[in-house]
């Protein structure tokens, strides 16, 4: 890959390899999405302007409607500009910056992508509204994509963000259903919860705190330590 970067850094085929590399087959880091982020927005650049400097075929006058979706590309590039979209809004999903993600899945979805990207804008778009916390969107757009894509490898973590939809909608039964689903189709990602009590709980906390240090238990005393079995949903959108 280094390689091939090297011999021609403004491929843009490459670079959304490159991005694929550092998002999606590494192990995940702030740094190596920031790198994919950086490589999926020059591929997108690239493409553009290699694009619009390639004199297009004579072709009828294009409708009006269709005139505001950007220039004309080859349906191959249209492809490749799906993708990079796509990587950009997974760079920025694990960034914590879902609102900017979604305004490019948009892009990803108005490029004509194909059916594999297509699958996977859709989970996007579904972690993004889950992630900004408008659980009732995000409820329906994994329920919509766990019933077009059975069987995909995405489909133990949609369960999963599923139940945690369901559950944060008092839908208690049925999130754990999801979280169940979720458990058996990947036990090595998913764990059992531990069930602990109100007491237990406070009895471990109680015994952590007494392992900090003197300054630790210092700035401990400064703040209000609340025990509740799901945060507020206001407390969780006062900010981004």
């Amino acid at each position: 890959m280094a390689l091939a970067l090297a011999l021609d850094p403004d491929n843009p085929e490459k670079l959304a390899e490159a991005a694929e590399l550092y998002l999606n087959r590494l192990p995940a880091s702030h740094v190596h999405s920031e790198i994919g982020l950086l490589y999926a927005r020059r591929g997108a650049e690239k493409l553009m302007r290699r694009s619009t400097a390639t004199p297009a075929a004579p072709a009828k006058a294009a409708p009006k409607a269709a005139a505001k979706s950007g220039p004309k590309l080859a349906k191959n590039d249209r492809q490749l500009l799906a993708r990079l979209a796509l990587l950009e809004s997974q760079a920025l999903l694990d960034l914590g910056r879902a609102r900017e993600a979604l305004r490019h899945l948009d892009d990803a979805q108005r490029w004509d992508p194909g059916a594999d990207t297509a699958a996977d804008i859709r989970y996007e778009r579904a972690v993004a509204l889950f992630e900004l916390c408008q659980l009732t969107d995000a409820r329906g757009a994994f329920e919509s994509w766990l019933a077009r894509y059975p069987s995909d490898q995405q489909e133990a973590w949609a369960h999963h963000h599923l139940g945690l939809a369901l559950e944060m909608l008092g839908e208690t039964v049925r999130a754990e259903r999801e979280l169940a689903e979720a458990r058996r189709l990947q036990p090595e990602h998913f764990a059992a919860p531990m069930v602990v009590s109100a007491d237990e709980f406070r009895d471990m906390v109680d015994a952590e705190a007494r392992t900090l240090s003197p300054e630790q238990i210092s700035d401990l005393k400064l703040v209000a330590l609340e025990t509740v079995d799901l945060p507020n949903l206001r407390d969780l959108t006062l900010e981004e």
